[in-house]
C-alpha cells in the first residue's frame, strides 16, 4: 500500500436505537492516530454534535447520501475511503459509489475491507453463497420480493422463518414467524423498510445460544481473535436486548476453538483487515453450530471488548488500516512490546445489560423478539458472574434492585408464566421471582432456552439478597455483600437504613473500595491503560 495522505471516513450519524455513541468515539479515537501519521482526514457525518468533528482535518455536516459523498470526493480527493466507521449504511454507500463507478475513476483505495466482501456484506445471498463454498455452517437463505414466493420458500424450510428486509430504509426489520396467518403482513412491512423492494426469509435458530466472536487481522494475514461474548438470552431474542458476558461461561474448549477456527476462516476469505465482528448460533444439544452474520465494522461488541480486555482496538486497527502489521505496532510506552500481538487475557468478568427507555415512552411494546428495543447498555465488572451482573443492574436503574424486585411479587402465577414463555425487558427480576416462588434450574431452562449454568447464578443472586435481608447490620453479611458488587442504596434498602449507614459501617470496618486496573494481559506483563474497576480486595492498584 502506497503511504496514505488523506481519508474520508464515512460517520455513522446521530444515535438511535441500534446504536449510541461507540462509533463516534471510534472514529475520534481513529483520526487522531492517523493525524499522528500525518494522514488527513474528512469525515462526513449527518451528526453535528460528533465529537469527533474536532479531532478531523474536515468536517462535512451532509446528509449521508451517495450524492454528498461525491462532493466530497470532487472537493477534497482523498487517497482512501474507510467505511468501517459508518456501520452497515456505510457499506451500503460504497457500494452505491462502486456502480456509480467513482471509486475506480479516482483511483481511490477501499481500506478494511475489499469491494467483493461489500458487495457479500450488503447481501445476504451472495455471503451465504461464498460461505457454503468455503464450508462454513450457515442457515439456509433466500431473497423474493413478494408473498407468493414467500410462502413457497416458507414451506419449503418449514416455520418458524425469519423474514427480514433487503439494504433496509432505516434500522434493519426482522420479524419471526411461526405459520401462514403471520408471514403475509412480516412481507408486506418489510417489503416496505426495503430499498431495494426484497425480502430474505430464511431458516429460524430460535432457541439456540448466541455466541459472538471479534477477530483481528493484518494484511500480511496475521489474526487473533480479540474476544470471544456468550449472550445469556438465546436466538430469538436480539443480541443487543440480552444480556452478554465477557468471556463466554458455559463453553467447552471444543467448541470455542471449532467456533474460533470457523471465525479466522472466514475472515481470512473476505480479505478483511481490522476487525470483525461474527454472530453464531449453537445448538448444545448437537454441538453444532450455524455462522449467523459477519459484521466487519466498528459496533458496539467492538466497543464493548474493548472496555472490557483493555486492548485498544481502534488505536490498533487505525494502524492496520495504514498498512501496519502487528507485529510492527507499537502502543507507547504503556504497553509491553508486541503488546498488539498478544490476544487478550481477562482475570475478570464483565457483564453487559441492556438499558431500556419505556420510562419515556411507557406505551412502548416490552416485549422482546428479533428487532432491538433497548436504548443502551451499561456494564459491570468483577471477579465473579454475580458480581459483574450486580454492579451493572445497579447501575443501570434509577431505582434499586429489590424495586424491581418487589414489582414482581404482585403477579400472579398465570401472569409470571407469561411474562416467563414471552420474554419482556428487564426479565432477569422476572426469572429470580420464578426462582423464588419455585421454579426448578430445568424447568425455566426449557421454558427459555436459558443455560441452566446462568438459573444457578440467579439462584446464588435470589439467596445472597435473602441473606442480607434476614441478617441486617452484620459485618460478615456486609463484607460479603460487598464482595459480590452490591452497592450501598441496596443492603440500605434491604436492612431499612439509610445508605450512609452502610457506608460508615463499612469504614469501621475497614471494607474499603479498592481498584483492579483492566489491562490486556491479566496482570502478566506491566501494563497500564488507566482504565479501572472497583472491589473489595487486598491491593489496590490505581496507588502504584
Amino acid at each position: 500500500m502506497e503511504k496514505l495522505k488523506s481519508v474520508l471516513i464515512i460517520g455513522a450519524g446521530a444515535n438511535d436505537v441500534q446504536h449510541g455513541d461507540e462509533l463516534d468515539s471510534a472514529i475520534y479515537q481513529v483520526s487522531r492516530v492517523f493525524k499522528q501519521m500525518k494522514i488527513k482526514t474528512i469525515l462526513a457525518d449527518d451528526n453535528p454534535f460528533s465529537v469527533s468533528l474536532e479531532n478531523v482535518d474536515h468536517g462535512c455536516i451532509v446528509p449521508l447520501k451517495v450524492e454528498s459523498l461525491m462532493d466530497i470526493i470532487n472537493k477534497f480527493h482523498p487517497d482512501a475511503i474507510l467505511p468501517t466507521l459508518g456501520n452497515r449504511r456505510a457499506f451500503e454507500l460504497i457500494q452505491e459509489l462502486l456502480e456509480k463507478g467513482i471509486i475506480r475513476k479516482e483511483n481511490i483505495q477501499l481500506l478494511g475491507v475489499p469491494e467483493a466482501t461489500i458487495r457479500q456484506i450488503n447481501s445476504a445471498v451472495l455471503l451465504e453463497r461464498t460461505l457454503r463454498q468455503m464450508e462454513a455452517p450457515v442457515k439456509k437463505i433466500v431473497t423474493v420480493n413478494n408473498y407468493q414466493d414467500a410462502l413457497d420458500e416458507a414451506t419449503k424450510l418449514g416455520y418458524p422463518v425469519i423474514i427480514r428486509s433487503v439494504l433496509p430504509k432505516s434500522s434493519s426489520t426482522r420479524k419471526i414467524v411461526h405459520d401462514r396467518s403471520e408471514l403475509a403482513d412480516a412481507v408486506k412491512a418489510c417489503l416496505s423498510q426495503s430499498r431495494a423492494e426484497q425480502v430474505v426469509v430464511q431458516q429460524s435458530l430460535a432457541g439456540y445460544k448466541e455466541i459472538e466472536v471479534v477477530v483481528q487481522r493484518d494484511s500480511s494475514g496475521t489474526m487473533m481473535m480479540l474476544s470471544m461474548i456468550e449472550d445469556m438470552d438465546p436466538i430469538g431474542i436480539h443480541a443487543g436486548d440480552s444480556i452478554a458476558f465477557n468471556p463466554v461461561q458455559t463453553l467447552r474448549d471444543r467448541q470455542i476453538q471449532d467456533i474460533r477456527d470457523t471465525a479466522f476462516a472466514i475472515t481470512r476469505k473476505l480479505r478483511i483487515v481490522g476487525t470483525n465482528h461474527i454472530q453464531f448460533a449453537l445448538d448444545t444439544n448437537s454441538d453444532r453450530f450455524y455462522v449467523i452474520k459477519s459484521s466487519p465494522y466498528f459496533d458496539r461488541i467492538t466497543a464493548f471488548v474493548s472496555q472490557s480486555t483493555g486492548y485498544p482496538i481502534a488505536q490498533v486497527t487505525a494502524q492496520l488500516y495504514a498498512g501496519k502489521h502487528l507485529r510492527d505496532i507499537d502502543l507507547g510506552e504503556n504497553y509491553v512490546h508486541h503488546a498488539a500481538l498478544i490476544e487478550p487475557t481477562m482475570d475478570h468478568i464483565a457483564a453487559r445489560v441492556p438499558i431500556w427507555g419505556f420510562n419515556d415512552l411507557p406505551k412502548a411494546s416490552r416485549l422482546l423478539g428479533t428487532e432491538k428495543r433497548s436504548v443502551g447498555t451499561v456494564f459491570g465488572i468483577g471477579r465473579s458472574t454475580i458480581e459483574a451482573l450486580f454492579k451493572a443492574i445497579e447501575s443501570r436503574y434509577h431505582e434499586p434492585a429489590d424495586f424491581h424486585l418487589a414489582a414482581q411479587k404482585q403477579l400472579t402465577d398465570d401472569q409470571l408464566i407469561a411474562k416467563i414463555v414471552h420474554p419482556e425487558a428487564g426479565r432477569l427480576f422476572v426469572l429470580i421471582e420464578a426462582m423464588q416462588r419455585g421454579y426448578s434450574v430445568n424447568e425455566l431452562a426449557e421454558m427459555t432456552k436459558i443455560d441452566p449454568f446462568y438459573f444457578e447464578q440467579i439462584n446464588k443472586m435470589r439467596l445472597l439478597i435473602r441473606e442480607i435481608a434476614e441478617h441486617p447490620n452484620k459485618e460478615p453479611v456486609l463484607q460479603k455483600a460487598k464482595s459480590y458488587g452490591l452497592s450501598n442504596q441496596l443492603i440500605a434498602r434491604l436492612w431499612k437504613t439509610a445508605s450512609e449507614q452502610v457506608y460508615q459501617m463499612s469504614l469501621d470496618h475497614q471494607l474499603l473500595t479498592k481498584y483492579k486496573e483492566i489491562e490486556p494481559s491479566a496482570g502478566e506483563f506491566d501494563q497500564h491503560t488507566n482504565s479501572f474497576y472497583s472491589a473489595y480486595e487486598e491491593e489496590n492498584e490505581i496507588s502504584r
